[in-house]
């Protein structure tokens, strides 16, 4: 399991650890989602959704959420 926790630099992370996933696919990926912590990067929360998803993951949570921070579980397809 992988737990992301940046404060709003969690693409940036994801971008970074796509080589990682495809080498050691990790069953779980936990990634903190905060629309407004992101936002300060210049991302938003579609793009941790097309990253994992692009890398072989699905969230179990809702991608079109509407609380203001909360813990998305991706799991391997």
């Amino acid at each position: 399991m992988v737990k992301i926790d940046t404060e709003g630099a969690e693409v940036l992370v994801l971008r970074g650890m796509r080589e990682f996933l495809g080498a050691f696919r990790p069953r779980h990926v936990v990634v903190e989602v905060t629309p407004r912590f992101l936002a300060g990067f210049g991302t938003e929360k579609s793009e941790i959704y097309r990253i994992m998803r692009e890398s072989g993951y699905y969230g179990k949570l809702c991608s079109d959420s509407d609380e203001l921070q909360y813990d998305e579980v991706f799991e391997r397809h």
